[in-house]
């Protein structure tokens, strides 16, 4: 996919941490709470450059399904979506994107999850000490 990080994953959030406490970041859409997810690193750096009041130390980041899902589950009870590919806040004359339930992106990621489980080696190299993912991601 053209203008995506390395690894294929195809799922984009923004991470950073603001107050010394690694996390996604959440925008507000009419009265709702949502984590943008993009397509792309460069879809996302769009729209993280367009956001003014921003602190520095927000970055694109490419993850995959598993690590994706563990994020989402752990967001606070006030964000109930996703927002997909949301354009840039300065786009003139708006444009439409589609929020979609946290709970619903869950189920369709535990099924990819455990389908990519099924096509791995049954021998798997033993796993590093496990961060949490915005810790991994923010290498802390």
């Amino acid at each position: 996919m053209e203008g995506s990080a390395p690894g294929g994953f195809g799922h984009v959030v923004i991470v950073g941490a603001p107050e010394g406490v690694a996390e996604s970041l959440v925008i507000v859409v009419g009265e709702e709470r949502a984590v943008p997810l993009f397509s792309s690193t460069a879809e996302a750096r769009e729209f993280l450059d367009s956001l003014t009041g921003l602190d520095e130390g927000w970055f694109p980041a490419e993850i995959p399904p598993d690590n994706l899902l563990e994020m989402l589950r752990v967001q606070p009870g006030e964000v109930r979506y996703v927002a997909l590919s949301p354009p840039p806040e300065d786009l003139e004359g708006g444009m439409e994107f589609r929020l979609l339930e946290i709970e619903s992106l869950c189920a369709v990621l535990d099924m990819q999850v455990a389908r990519s489980e099924r096509t791995t080696p049954a021998e798997k190299v033993e796993a590093p000490e496990r961060k949490g993912l915005l810790r991994r991601l923010l290498g802390r």
